[in-house]
């Protein structure tokens, strides 16, 4: 019996490449909220100040 019949093992490599995925988002985002805070003139403390959550 595989790891994935007995319900113990998932798609590792899926999960793997899942989050590999999210954190290349991840990353590709936080580059570009720089470039946009840069253009504004903005730290990200007088974003946060400007736009609580």
């Amino acid at each position: 019996m595989s790891q994935h019949e007995n319900g113990r093992g998932e798609d590792l490599p899926a999960r793997r490449q899942a989050r590999e995925d999210r954190d290349r988002i991840k990353a590709a985002f936080g580059t570009r909220l720089r470039v946009l805070l840069d253009l504004t003139g903005l730290s990200s403390r007088e974003f946060a100040h400007c736009y609580p959550a």
